[in-house]
């Protein structure tokens, strides 16, 4: 990816500014990859300082270098190299950020399983959930509506999009201790209706 051939070599004396004029006017993919190699190692090292962890830092070097190839199709930067700095630093953020919401999701459900009684009060609740089949997509979907609203919205969160207990909480705008009693008095009143529509349908 953006390796350079041995046709960029006339490339290899231009400036920044003449490759990145170049590439804009005449997608000459050969000046994006003399801008590659001038600059991954750079960029690498920079991620690394955000990262601490080298493969993660190659991942999102390459990130960062696909995503630069689209934005200079259509922007020119002034100065690349200050440029691509900002794009590094923000990219690892944002990376940081994802890896750290999820890093706190698994150690939400890490601790509650380590209560035996709440790993099979929740496995047995997966099941109870399952939308493997359209008769059972539209029970889940009628007990939910039935749900008061905060209960509905901190089930849908935690259990359909795998929203950890904090996130839950700033987005329902509720205490963590809030969210975890909506969750287990949502899971009561969801448990009933659902297990009430299995005997119906028996």
């Amino acid at each position: 990816m953006f390796i350079r051939t041995s046709d960029n070599h006339k490339y290899q004396h231009w400036t920044d500014q003449e490759l990145l004029d170049a590439f804009r006017e005449y997608r000459t993919e050969a000046c994006f990859a003399e801008l590659f190699e001038r600059y991954v190692h750079l960029a690498f090292l920079a991620a690394l300082k955000f990262l601490k962890d080298r493969e993660q830092s190659k991942d999102v070097t390459m990130i960062i270098f696909s995503k630069i190839f689209d934005i200079l199709q259509k922007e020119t930067p002034k100065s690349f190299n200050k440029w691509l700095f900002t794009i590094v630093r923000n990219e690892c953020i944002s990376y940081m950020r994802s890896h750290y919401r999820q890093y706190q999701q698994r150690q939400d459900w890490e601790k509650n399983q380590k209560s035996e009684d709440f790993f099979m009060e929740n496995e047995g609740f997966e099941r109870l959930i399952d939308r493997s089949t359209p008769k059972k997509e539209n029970a889940l979907m009628a007990a939910m509506t039935r749900l008061e609203g905060k209960q509905q919205k901190c089930l849908e969160l935690f259990y359909f999009e795998k929203k950890s207990y904090k996130e839950i909480a700033r987005l329902t705008q509720s205490s963590v201790k809030q969210v975890k009693s909506h969750l287990q008095n949502g899971k009561r009143q969801l448990r009933r209706q659902l297990l009430a529509f299995s005997e119906e349908c028996e």
